[in-house]
Parts: structure tokens; C-alpha cells; sequence
């Protein structure tokens, strides 16, 4: 959770917008587009006296692939707090 930040409604939506490209950016460096089925990155946020987000990311991958994606996914949701925490931190 973020406290001090004065970011309206569409200000967090641009930068969980910019959070949740990051992450595909970094899957798709990671994985090979033909090996992925689905992919769905879901960040939620909950704004009252504090900033909650919790993210969600959920790769499919063909039928026949030998890859594991769970160490690629925790890296993905690291990347998006990175991202928030780098982007909070020059907009205080």
C-alpha cells in the first residue's frame, strides 16, 4: 500500500496502464509469443486513505510447451511495483 500520494483516479489509471505494460514487455522479452495461448495481467486498485493494488497475472501456454512461466510471472508482478514505487517516487 502507498499513503501520501495525491493521485486522482485517472492518474492511477495511467500508471497501473504503464505497470501492467511493463509486465507484458518483460513476458514477452521472457517468453516466445508462439508458446504463449493466453495472458491476461489484471492489476486491481482500492483508493481510500491509502493506495492498495494487488496484481494478478495468468499465462497459458500451448499444449505442448515444456516451459515453466511461474518464476517469469513473479518477476512480471515485481516489475509492476517497481514501476509504481519508481513512478509514485517522481510525482509525490
Amino acid at each position: 500500500s502507498y499513503s501520501n500520494h495525491k493521485l486522482n483516479s485517472e492518474q492511477i489509471e495511467e500508471l497501473l496502464l504503464l505497470a501492467e505494460q511493463v509486465a507484458r514487455n518483460y513476458i514477452f522479452s521472457q517468453l516466445p509469443a508462439k508458446e504463449i495461448k493466453n495472458l491476461s495481467v489484471m492489476i486491481d486498485f482500492d483508493f481510500e486513505n491509502e493506495l492498495n493494488i494487488d496484481c494478478t497475472i495468468d499465462i497459458q501456454l500451448i499444449k505442448h510447451s515444456k516451459l515453466k512461466p511461474q518464476k517469469i510471472i513473479d518477476k512480471a508482478i515485481e516489475k509492476i511495483f517497481e514501476t509504481i514505487e519508481k513512478e509514485l517516487s517522481l510525482n509525490p
